[in-house]
């Protein structure tokens, strides 16, 4: 361009830019001057400069063009629509990587269906059990800020009892001084008998104070919650209905508020509703009714539980030590509970969430299933990596190929990633069906021992839980192959067909180290299920006290069975009751009673006197349980008399009571002969001579402490102490149970259509269910160990019998030198051991440390038993020997000529 050019162009480019409004002359740069001057020369050259002035117009939107272009492609816009472009074509290429993946693993059904049941197995363990847990444990109770709900426990081990509730005397002392609780609340579980509309009904109930709900911060959704004055003695009854008993039994009926149902034969006015999902405390509750406190309560009678909710700002630790001070204020409230009294009773208070008692014992059993399932879930993934790493084996001369035309690595290693994600995603999926089915399966067997039961569901949370899994255990599946196959030399791979990779020992080294993982685990599981199995044991020879074999039960609920006339109705209908019963063809002796071994029913204790023993000042009370029984209770029940008589029909009703007690009971209270000593309880004025010893009885379940009993007859009026309102129908038979069900409901009907049947069990059932956590735990353990002892048997199998394969040459070669064939078995077995020794080693460390944890679930075990710790590596020793056998007998098997001719 020549000077005059470059003058001219510099001018019209001035002129130009000064034209063009301030946002399009920022678009004008360097480069894009260059370009104008550039063209305004050509056009100068070409045309003159008259063709120039003419059309410095369309020179100008010319370059603007090319400016705003190039700007849009260096901006902001240009940016997005790159990373666009890269995404999209990163998508593709992963798809088209998943693709070629799926046809690879569809061109191997075997490997592919074992692949994803076995993570399937582990997964879908796991998904089963968090879910489970999630909804038990972790997941918040359904009331606002539920975090904040506490209840209120108390403990007397002076006299021997770990855990007490709440009185009247109790809950009426906090809701005066209990400043540090914005609430507290009280309530018990009676049954009640529901009549009115359908056949009666037996139906769980919540007697509450009627703040219950302003704690819980969960109004009724129809009607209105209780009133104090709904409290008051002599006030009209009035109840709140759950709302799956307001769908089922009313048919949803928004009427339903005024209307009149039967409780205990009391008409009983319907005032509210709760909302759907309100399941307080839990899901079996029926309705609610106002739970009276007197206006001048006692301490005793700890039957009721006590409910907060924590003030503003106020900790839980907070909370329980502001309550342990409030002890020493007892006294202003009861004179009669002096410091002494308390010092005596070792008395003590805890303040606890109340998630944590709604789960109860159960937690340290749910969070061993959970850490079984994880160990499985372990041993899946360790047996699929040696999968992967077999096949990975055997294609490395693909993936060799496949570099040498110009695949990079990370070509190669999405290769491994898709097909590895596959397989987890494919797991995780039907690891999803088999949690859905397992957990239906776990909440039918275990309905009536699960808290929260109604909760139990695979939700999203389950579903997240299963798709993190799937693309973790799919990932970690694909690195370890990944990182194996791109380790090695491509050149010296093709240039050897894969036989140099796969030559000499470190090649078995990773796949050794991963069987001996699986071992170790498979060890771990086997010794926790070994305890377990101890503790089962151990709790199959307890004593419980009673002969289970052919006995059917029945529970049977009178109502309210308050004053002489209803009392001697009771006895009647039990009289009557058993003589029609003992006439049925197969029945060899019934009895009635209102408690049944293992099922405390409506057993209550009270403090007693002994005639011999007058009571010293300041001396702590003596306290037994009583229970009211028919004759022939101990004869049905199989429940042996060691020393004195066996109650009669005279004892029913007598002006001279007689009472018979257990073993505990003569431990606790008596220096010397029981027979004779008379006794009383409470407020009564006669005394009740002690005509007979009985062994002891286990009253709530087979590991608790053995209780104090007395055993008082059938009465009316005076020592008419046992509560008889539910009791429990018990016979002995030569077979034919299930026949017997059926004739006892229409006899019972008969006598009184009113009376409600609750349950129909065998004792056999009831001493099962008494083992319940136990069995739980330990089937879980056992199919857990199990499948654990299959697939590191399986993981050992593979890699001998795949180093079988690698060595046959040599074998063949060892053969035709002339060494026979034990000596080639004898080489093969050799190479398990060390495998076996270090996976056996590693487990019974790991055991030795993580059984610990199940301290709280054992029963008459050691968490480190001598004889599981020895038994578990024997049984462990002979899988794996015959795992190791199978490829050994194979190897002793191969022809030396057809060894030497293969490639």
């Amino acid at each position: 361009m020549t000077e005059r050019s470059a003058r001219l162009s510099a001018r019209l480019h001035g002129a130009c830019v000064g034209l063009l409004p301030q946002p399009l002359r920022s678009l004008y740069g360097p480069a894009i001057r260059a370009e104008f001057e550039e063209l305004i020369g050509e056009r100068c050259a070409s045309g003159g400069w008259r063709a120039v002035t003419r059309d410095t117009v369309g020179c100008c939107l010319d370059v603007l063009v090319v400016g705003i272009k190039e700007r849009l492609r260096r901006g902001p816009v240009g940016s997005i629509r790159r990373r666009l472009d890269s995404t999209r074509e990163g998508t593709m290429n992963w798809m088209r990587e998943m693709l070629l993946a799926g046809r690879s693993l569809l061109r191997r059904p075997g490997f592919t269906a074992i692949a994803v049941v076995t993570l399937a197995l582990g997964i879908g363990a796991n998904v089963a059990i968090f879910t489970v847990v999630n909804a038990i444990m972790l997941r918040p109770l359904p009331y606002p800020e539920s975090d904040r709900l506490v209840e209120v426990m108390h403990h007397a081990p002076g006299i021997g009892i770990d855990e007490l509730n709440n009185s009247p005397g109790t809950v009426s002392f906090y809701r005066q001084f209990a400043d540090h609780f914005s609430g507290f609340a009280a309530y018990d579980r009676p049954m009640f008998n529901l009549t009115g509309g359908e056949e009666p009904a037996r139906v769980p109930v919540v007697r509450a104070t009627p703040n219950l709900f302003d704690v819980l911060r969960a109004p009724p959704v129809l009607g209105r919650q209780f009133n104090e004055d709904d409290a008051l003695a002599g006030a009209a009854p009035v109840a709140i209905l759950a709302y799956d008993t307001w769908a089922s039994r009313f048919g949803s009926d928004p009427g339903i508020v005024g209307q009149t149902i039967y409780l205990n034969g009391d008409a009983t006015e319907v005032v509210g509703v709760m909302p759907r999902g309100f399941a307080f405390p839990s899901a079996e509750t029926v309705l609610f009714t106002p739970l009276e406190i007197p206006e001048d309560p006692a301490f005793g009678e700890f039957g009721m539980n006590g409910i907060a909710r924590l003030g503003p700002g106020i900790t839980l630790d907070a909370a329980t030590q502001r309550t342990r001070d409030l002890q020493s204020r007892v006294s202003e409230y009861d004179a009669e509970i002096t410091d002494d009294v308390l010092a005596g009773f070792q008395w003590d208070v805890s303040v606890v969430p109340l998630r944590e008692r709604v789960v109860g014992d159960l937690r340290a059993t749910l969070w061993i299933v959970l850490g079984t399932v994880g160990f499985l879930l372990l041993i899946a993934c360790l047996n699929v990596a040696n999968l992967f790493l077999v096949r990975a084996e055997g294609r490395q001369r693909e993936m060799a190929v496949r570099a040498a035309m110009g695949a990079g690595r990370s070509r190669v290693a999405r290769a491994f990633l898709s097909e590895s994600l596959l397989i987890g995603l494919g797991g995780g999926l039907l690891g999803v069906v088999l949690a859905e089915v397992g957990v239906r399966g776990l909440v039918a067997a275990t309905a009536d021992r699960l808290p929260r039961v109604d909760e139990i569901a695979v939700d999203a949370t389950s579903l997240s839980l299963a798709f993190g899994l799937s693309l973790a255990v799919g990932a970690i599946l694909g690195l370890l192959p990944m990182i194996r196959v791109l380790g090695r030399n491509t050149a010296q791979t093709l240039r050897d067909g894969g036989r140099s990779a796969t030559s000499g020992r470190g090649r078995h080294r990773v796949r050794n180290l991963l069987v001996a993982a699986q071992l170790s685990l498979a060890v771990v599981l086997l010794v926790g299920s070994g305890l377990m199995l101890r503790s089962f044991g151990n709790l199959r020879t307890v004593d419980p006290g009673f002969e289970a074999d052919g006995v059917l039960t029945m529970g049977l609920s009178l109502g309210r069975v308050e004053g002489v006339e209803a009392q001697t109705a009771a006895v009647q209908f039990y009289t009557d009751l058993l003589t029609q019963t003992r006439a049925l063809p197969g029945v060899e002796t019934a009895a009635v009673g209102n408690f049944l071994p293992l099922e405390s029913g409506n057993m209550n204790g009270s403090n007693f006197d002994i005639e011999s023993q007058p009571e010293e000042e300041g001396a702590l009370p003596k306290v037994s349980m009583f229970v009211g029984i028919s004759p022939d209770y101990f004869e049905t029940l199989g429940v042996e008399i060691l020393d004195g008589t066996a109650p009669t029909w005279t004892d029913v009703g007598s002006e001279a009571p007689r009472v018979w007690v257990s073993e505990e009971f003569v431990r606790q209270f008596l220096d010397g002969p029981a027979l004779g000593e008379r006794i009383r309880f409470g407020s009564e004025e006669q005394w009740a001579e002690i005509a007979g010893v009985v062994e002891d009885v286990r009253v709530t379940g087979l590991t608790d402490d053995l209780l104090p009993l007395t055993f008082i007859p059938l009465q009316v009026g005076r020592w008419a102490i046992p509560d008889m309102t539910h009791g429990f129908l018990a016979l002995r038979t030569g077979g034919g149970q299930a026949e017997l069900a059926p004739t006892l409901r229409d006899l019972i009907r008969t006598l009184n259509p009113s009376v409600p049947i609750t349950s129909v069990r065998t004792m056999e059932q009831i001493q099962s269910e008494s083992m319940a956590e136990t069995s739980f735990t330990l089937l879980i353990l056992g199919i857990a160990s199990g499948m654990a002892l299959l697939l590191g048997a399986i993981g050992l199998y593979g890699v001998v019998s795949y180093a079988v394969s690698q060595r046959t040459q040599e074998i063949g070669v060892r053969i035709a030198l002339g060494a026979d064939r034990q000596a080639v078995q004898g080489l093969v077995l050799r190479q398990s051991v060390g495998t076996t020794v270090l996976g056996v080693l590693g487990g019974l460390l790991g055991a030795f440390v993580l059984t610990r944890l199940m301290e709280a679930v054992l029963f008459q075990v050691s968490s480190t038993d001598l004889v599981t710790f020895l038994s578990v590596p024997l049984v462990l020793a002979g899988i794996s020997a015959l795992a190791t056998w199978l490829p050994a007998r194979r190897a002793a098997r191969v022809d030396p000529m057809q060894a030497l001719r293969a490639d």
